[in-house]
């Protein structure tokens, strides 16, 4: 289990970002955690990944993986359980890839660098992981540049590097953002399929609560830092206790009548 207990994070001495913060995600679970820009979402996958940026720091609270606390690992610590343990895909994939390399050597490379035993051994899981999440032309992705590939490949691409060492959690920022109709359900259809085939506990962060609704088991709403909800998808959907969250609801479009879930 993927657990933030009472977490408050600030950066130097501005107010917190993150204010008595708390989740949790089990293995094979769906969850989503939906907010505005600014909520302070970006935050909780940073802290989960031990990547807060520059005076960024947990002031309270503790974050646990498995039953330990992460909060006094090292660097090289964490690099043993980022891509195994704990995996993420930001929210733009496309600029996490390095322009001047190739998909098939910053793939290979991010493999090696996890453990994957040599080259070719790299090279087929790489293969093979970007043809499971929907890229039959594996073989000419890998020799690609990340500009020569659309948004909706590069997206892919992502998740593929993500998903390859079969993390326990994976925390997925905004996956569908700025992808057009079609890829956005592609991207769903994958996520889903990642849970099915992989049993992966998946933390989504969207700002979209229709997407939540549809892909997500509970649901945690975020507004200016703190949780102002959370429960099953139908527990927020029908029995919301705060008015953001029910602002939130009225925004979801309608199909026939019936709320889109």
């Amino acid at each position: 289990m993927l657990e933030f207990r009472n977490v408050t994070i600030q950066y130097g001495d501005e107010p917190p970002v993150l204010e008595h913060f708390s989740l949790s995600l089990e293995k094979g679970e769906i969850i989503s955690l939906v907010g505005e820009s600014g909520s302070g979402k970006s935050t909780v996958l940073n802290a989960a990944m031990g990547l807060l940026p520059g005076r960024g720091r947990i002031t309270d609270g503790d974050i646990l993986l498995d039953g330990n606390s992460v909060l006094a690992l090292d660097e090289k610590e964490w690099q043993r359980i980022r891509g195994r343990k704990a995996a993420a895909v930001p929210q733009d994939a496309g600029a996490a890839l390095d322009p001047i390399m190739t998909v098939g050597k910053q793939f290979v490379e991010y493999l090696r660098t996890h453990g994957a035993a040599d080259k070719k051994t790299a090279g087929n899981l790489a293969v093979k992981m970007l043809k499971d999440v929907g890229l039959p032309d594996a073989e000419n992705v890998m020799d690609n540049y990340p500009f020569q590939l659309s948004g909706g490949m590069r997206q892919r691409v992502g998740i593929a590097m993500a998903i390859a060492l079969h993390p326990d959690y994976l925390l997925a920022d905004e996956p569908t953002s700025a992808l057009d109709v079609t890829t956005q359900a592609q991207i769903v259809l994958r996520i889903r399929e990642l849970r099915r085939r992989y049993e992966a506990g998946i933390l989504l962060i969207t700002h979209n609560l229709a997407l939540a609704a549809y892909l997500s088991d509970h649901i945690y709403v975020l507004k200016e830092g703190r949780l102002v909800d959370s429960g099953t998808r139908e527990e927020i959907l029908n029995h919301p206790r705060s008015r953001y969250t029910e602002a939130l609801i009225r925004s979801v479009p309608c199909i026939g009548g019936d709320r889109y879930v």
